[in-house]
């Protein structure tokens, strides 16, 4: 019985993300802006497997294959790369671009939280 309670509660990587604000994009690409659309600026996300399951989202963290920071509609243009294959970004230098380009403090907020969840790099905002 408690296996089945369980197994009503698995969800997809695509379900979990969804559930949890993401715009689901084409593809292995989703989008986070903190409001509930996919409106620049906005985090995007590329992971691989998004079918299989992932309940949390330590879940998640080993399937991305890209996060980065997009400012405007330009492909390639204005991005910051946070997490790519090869390397990671200083956690202090996302955060002042973060900081500078969603000057609402809840927004930045969001972004931010969704960042640590993503790829747990401890990030706060600055106290002013």
């Amino acid at each position: 019985m408690a296996d089945r309670a369980i197994n009503r509660h698995r969800q997809s990587v695509e379900q979990f993300l969804v559930n949890h604000g993401w715009v689901h994009g084409q593809g292995r690409n989703f989008y986070f802006n903190g409001l509930g659309d996919n409106a620049h600026p906005h985090l995007h996300l590329i992971v691989t497997n998004r079918d299989e399951e992932a309940n949390r989202y330590e879940d998640i963290r080993d399937r991305v294959e890209f996060l980065g920071l997009t400012f405007g509609p330009e492909q390639n243009q204005n991005n910051f790369d946070i997490i790519d294959h090869q390397a990671r970004a200083q956690a202090n230098h996302v955060q002042r671009r973060i900081e500078h380009h969603f000057p609402d403090r809840d927004q930045a907020g969001r972004l931010i939280n969704m960042i640590n969840n993503i790829a747990g790099m401890g990030l706060r905002l600055v106290e002013v």
